[in-house]
């Protein structure tokens, strides 16, 4: 199609302009493979079964360049994406780029946060180690971020270490071609909390391409969340691949609450024995948004464990997808695996459709999975108002109750209540999350 060649010619003329500096070799050689993948892949359609029930289409009639320069970021807007009295080691990237300026780190911290290119220069095997292993190589928008390899970071905890302060990674989009990669690394033992925050600036169009690789040492902990609130205007695509070792722990909480087209894709790579993981997501869809949620868990060594939970709001003419499938591996003997996803539809014209999936090639285990898309219970609602409660807070009391133990499994109190508040507003509603406590 003319648009799909439009659409590869211009991102790869970009791309080759940066392939061209004067960055090391293995960040060269790396963009330059990425370029010749994503010349040679299709622009993804509704036939392409991974892509059904995808909305990436306006990204063909929408072209986005980088941003020359780093804008300035207001104090306010850097005020209204805190949690509360929580604190952080915060470090702001604007446009995908690190902004030293606006970091602000404990001196006790153990967490170690640098660029790419700093990485490049002082991990040795950066790219074998980490990076080859992050990037699917039959994934078109995998490949364009490879592509313009250069925004991101390299966090790494040591061995032993307990982070107690969660580190704060938050991502400003003004309204342009925004592609940073993370790479984290947890020690053997460490425990660590981070938090993926995307903003926009306004309400711009732009498109944010995002990567994140987690790699989890033997008995390491890591709690991770990633809180997807940019514009309404803007597309957002964004991979997460976590790659477990031995008894490792992985709590995984991706939290939508804007974004016109969101398409959040995680995967969990259970490699090692007596691996846990946890994978939680809550999607609130309004107006004519697109939100989809395309997981999978890989379980390839005995005595794991997965517990899945997606639940998704959708209002007025809003669709989200969920995709989630569970693999068991011939050697995964006494697994344990739960998916459950479920959708409450706030309008007669909301749409949400949901495919979970279990692959299973072992005997022994233990796994379960179920759907279901649903309004609002009648029975509940007129209860509530017989009460003396209003339609409008009965509502927004039901609604809350939906999700609200997605969010409890959030551990910090502050982004629980940072999150509770942003969604209620997003849904009018005149209960306050005050108001719940008892």
């Amino acid at each position: 199609m003319a648009n799909d060649q439009l659409f590869k010619t211009h991102y790869t003329a970009l791309a080759a302009g940066i392939s061209g500096n004067s960055d090391p070799d293995a960040v060269i050689s790396l963009r330059k493979s990425a370029i010749r993948e994503f010349a040679e892949l299709s622009f993804p359609t509704k036939k392409d079964e991974p892509w059904k029930y995808s909305k990436v289409d306006g990204l063909l009639s929408s072209l986005f360049s980088p941003a020359q320069n780093m804008s300035a970021v207001s104090d306010s807007l850097l005020s209204s994406a805190r949690f509360g009295n929580l604190e952080t080691d915060r470090y702001v990237f604007v446009d995908g780029k690190l902004n030293p300026a606006l970091t602000q780190k404990s001196p006790d911290s153990s967490v170690s946060v640098i660029t790419l290119k700093e990485a490049f220069a002082s991990v040795p095997n950066f790219a074998e180690t980490f990076l080859s292993k992050s990037t699917d190589k039959s994934d078109l928008f995998a490949n364009l971020g490879s592509a313009f390899l250069q925004d991101g970071a390299f966090i790494s905890i040591p061995d032993r270490k307990i982070q107690t302060r969660p580190v704060h990674l938050l991502f400003i989009s003004t309204g342009n071609l925004v592609q940073p990669k993370l790479i984290i690394s947890a020690g053997k033992s460490s425990e660590s909390t981070f938090i993926e925050h995307f903003i926009s600036d306004g309400n711009p169009a732009g498109f944010t391409n995002v990567s994140t690789g987690l790699f989890l040492a033997e008995n390491a902990v890591v709690h991770h969340t990633k809180i997807t609130d940019e514009s309404d205007n803007g597309f957002h695509i964004g991979r997460i691949e976590a790659f477990q070792q031995t008894n490792s722990t992985w709590k995984s909480h991706v939290i939508t609450m804007g974004g016109g087209m969101v398409r959040n894709e995680v995967t969990a790579r259970l490699s090692g024995e007596g691996v846990n993981c946890l994978m939680n997501g809550l999607y609130l869809v309004t107006g004519t948004h697109h939100v989809e949620n395309i997981t999978l868990i890989d379980h390839q060594k005995p005595n794991g464990t997965s517990q899945e939970s997606y639940k998704g709001i959708l209002s007025d003419k809003s669709t989200g997808v969920f995709d989630g499938k569970i693999i068991v591996q011939k050697d995964a003997q006494k697994t344990y695996a739960n998916q459950s996803n479920r959708n409450l539809l706030l309008s007669d014209e909301a749409t949400a459709d949901s495919k979970p999936q279990l692959e299973i090639y072992a005997d022994d285990v233990n796994c379960f999975h179920g759907a279901t898309v649903g309004q609002l219970d009648e029975m509940q609602l007129f209860y509530l108002q017989s009460r003396g409660i209003g339609e409008p807070m009965a509502k927004a009391m039901l609604t809350h109750a939906f999700a609200v133990d997605v969010l409890n499994s959030i551990p910090q109190t502050e982004i629980r209540e940072y999150l509770d508040q942003q969604i209620l507003e997003r849904l009018h509603s005149p209960f306050h999350f005050e108001e719940t406590e008892v």
